[in-house]
C-alpha cells in the first residue's frame, strides 16, 4: 500500500531574531511525525515572522494550496492546526477545499484534523474556531490598550519621524526631522503643492521617513529586518519622498501634539513634544480636505494664474468678485480685471498688480509694520485655539450624550433635547473655527519679511504671491471712477488687510 504524500509547513508569527531557530525546531519536529507515520514528505514550505490572524503575503501558506488543487499531497502536517490558520475565511476555506480533494492536517500538538467525512469537518469546524477565538481575544485585549493609551495621550508602537525614543513611551524632539515637518507644513500653508515639494526634497537628497527610520537601526537588526523584508518580497525602504508621503507628514496629529482615538475620533493633548502650532495642524487638514486642492506643481497648459482672482479682488459698488477679461484696442490686447457679476468696474490688470505689489512689499519692508501684525496674528491663533477647544468640548458632550443613552441612563426623549440644545452651538462653532482658520498663519512669512522682500517678492510665482495676501488677509476693491477717460486714479482702488496694522 503506497504511502500518503505529504507537505511539512511550519510558521511562527513574530521571529525577534530573524535566524529562522523557531521553524527550524518545528520542522524537526514534523520530520519526526512524518517518519513516525510513514508519509512520503513532498515538500518542505514556511512562512517565518508572518502572522496567519492578518491579511499578510503567505508564499509557503499559498504554495500548500497549489499542492492541494494538483491533488499533490494527501495531509499536511504542523506543529498545532492554529500554524495554519486563525481566521475564520481562511479555517472555512481549508475545511471545505481541504476536505473536497481528501486532504488532511496532522498536528505534533493537539488533534489533528479529519477533514475527508463530514463527522470529521464538523469537529474541526469547532476545534478551530478556538483557535479564531483566541487570536480575536488577543487583537481585542492589544486594540483596548491601544485605545486606553490614546485615552491617556500616551505614546506607543515605533517612535515616528521627527522625534528620537528617550526611553520606552518616551519621544524627544529630532531638530532635523522635526525642522523638515515644519518646512512641509510651512510650504503647504504658503499655497506649494505636495508634488513641488517631495521634488525639492528629493533634490537635495533628503531621505524619506522610512529611510530615515532605517538608517537609525543598529547594523545587526538592520540585517535581521532585511531578511525578513526579502522573505516577504520587499527590499530596503526607499529614500524617496511622494506626494502621498508628503500629505501623510503633513496630517499627523502627533505633530500638533494630539492623539486622535481610532473608535471615536476623540482627541487628547499628547504627552510628547509638539513640532507644529495646533492651529497650523488645522489649517493644514482643512487645507488639504478642500476640493480645488490639486496634486499638480502648476496650472494646466494654456491657464493663467492672476493675483486678485478668487476673491481677493472686490468690485465697490456691487460686492461681487473678479474677474480676469481681454480688451482689445486698435493697436494691443490688454488684460483687466473687471466685476464678474455685472461688468460695473474695470481696471488694467498690470496697473493693479503693480499698486499691490507697491503696498505689500512697503509693510513687510518696515519693521515696526511687521511686529503689529505678528502681534495681530498671535491674538488670532489664540481665538482660533479657543474655538478648537470649544468645538471639541461640544462634541464631546454629545458622544457622552450618546453613551449615556446607550447604556441607559436617560431616554430617547431626553438624548434628543440635549442633541437640539447642542448641536446647534457646535454648527456655529465649527462655522467661527472654519472662518478664523482660512486666515493664513503670518508666522510663514517671516523669511519673507525685511530689507529683501522686494527681491524675494520679485522671484515669488503668482500662486506663491496670493499666498502672502492669504496670510495677511488683503482684499482689494476696484471703487467706481470719478471720470471716464485714459488713465489709471490709484486712489480708487482700495487695498485692506484683516490683520490691519493699528
Amino acid at each position: 500500500m503506497a504511502s500518503d504524500r505529504c507537505v511539512l509547513y511550519a510558521r511562527i508569527s513574530y521571529d525577534r531574531s530573524g535566524e529562522r531557530v523557531g521553524v527550524d525546531r518545528q520542522l524537526v519536529e514534523l520530520r519526526k511525525l512524518a517518519k513516525q507515520r510513514d508519509f512520503e514528505v513532498v515538500a518542505e514550505v514556511t512562512d517565518n515572522d508572518i502572522s496567519a490572524s492578518k491579511d499578510l503575503h503567505r508564499p509557503g501558506y499559498e504554495s500548500i494550496w497549489e499542492l492541494v488543487r494538483a491533488e499533490q499531497i494527501d495531509a499536511v502536517v504542523v506543529w498545532q492546526t492554529s500554524r495554519l490558520t486563525r481566521s475564520r475565511r481562511e479555517r472555512a476555506a481549508v475545511i471545505s477545499e481541504f476536505g473536497r480533494h481528501r486532504v488532511d492536517v496532522v498536528a505534533v500538538k493537539g488533534p489533528s484534523l479529519e477533514l475527508r467525512t463530514a463527522y470529521g469537518r464538523g469537529v474541526a469546524d469547532l476545534m478551530t474556531a478556538f483557535d479564531t477565538m483566541e487570536s480575536e481575544v488577543k487583537s481585542e485585549r492589544v486594540s483596548a490598550a491601544i485605545a486606553d493609551l490614546a485615552r491617556k495621550g500616551r505614546a506607543w508602537g515605533l517612535t515616528p519621524y521627527g522625534w528620537d525614543s528617550a526611553e520606552a513611551g518616551v519621544w524627544t524632539i529630532n531638530r532635523h526631522e522635526a525642522g523638515v515637518v515644519k518646512e512641509i507644513v510651512g510650504r503647504i500653508l504658503a499655497h506649494q503643492t505636495l508634488n513641488s515639494i517631495q521634488r525639492r526634497l528629493n533634490e537635495r537628497g533628503e531621505p524619506a521617513p522610512a529611510f530615515a527610520l532605517w538608517q537609525k537601526l543598529p547594523e545587526d537588526l538592520r540585517e535581521q529586518r532585511l531578511a525578513k523584508l526579502v522573505a516577504k518580497g520587499r527590499g530596503v525602504p526607499s529614500r524617496r519622498w511622494a506626494d502621498s508621503t508628503i500629505r501623510a507628514i503633513a496630517l499627523r496629529d502627533a505633530n500638533a501634539g494630539v492623539r486622535a482615538r481610532l473608535d471615536d475620533a476623540t482627541v487628547t493633548a499628547g504627552c510628547w513634544p509638539v513640532i507644529i502650532k495646533r492651529t497650523q495642524h488645522e489649517r493644514v487638514r482643512a487645507m488639504l480636505s478642500a476640493p480645488q486642492r490639486r496634486a499638480h506643481t502648476g496650472p494646466r497648459p494654456g491657464a493663467r494664474r492672476h493675483l486678485l482672482t478668487s476673491g481677493i479682488g472686490l468690485c465697490g459698488p456691487c460686492g461681487g468678485v473678479l474677474r480676469v477679461a481681454t480688451r482689445t484696442g486698435r493697436r494691443t490686447e490688454q488684460r483687466i480685471y473687471q466685476c464678474a457679476t455685472k461688468g460695473c468696474t474695470g481696471r488694467r490688470q498690470d496697473h493693479v498688480d503693480a499698486l499691490v505689489e507697491r503696498v505689500v512689499i512697503g509693510r513687510l519692508a518696515d519693521p515696526e509694520v511687521w511686529a503689529r501684525i505678528t502681534a495681530y496674528s498671535d491674538d488670532g491663533d489664540e481665538a482660533s485655539q479657543a474655538l478648537i477647544e470649544r468645538c471639541e468640548g461640544l462634541q464631546r458632550r454629545l458622544d457622552d450624550a450618546a453613551d449615556l443613552y446607550a447604556q441607559g441612563g436617560i431616554t430617547a426623549a431626553q438624548l434628543q433635547r440635549i442633541t437640539a440644545t447642542i448641536a446647534p452651538d457646535l454648527d456655529i462653532a465649527q462655522r467661527e473655527r472654519d472662518a478664523a482658520l482660512r486666515t493664513t498663519d503670518v508666522t510663514e512669512l517671516e523669511d519673507l519679511a525685511g530689507p529683501e522682500v522686494a527681491t524675494r517678492w520679485g522671484a515669488m510665482a503668482v500662486s506663491q504671491r496670493r499666498a502672502v495676501l492669504d496670510a495677511l488677509g488683503v482684499t482689494v476693491t476696484l471703487l467706481p471712477r470719478a471720470k471716464k477717460g485714459p488713465g489709471f486714479e490709484p486712489e480708487t482702488v482700495k487695498v485692506t488687510w484683516i490683520l490691519q496694522p493699528s
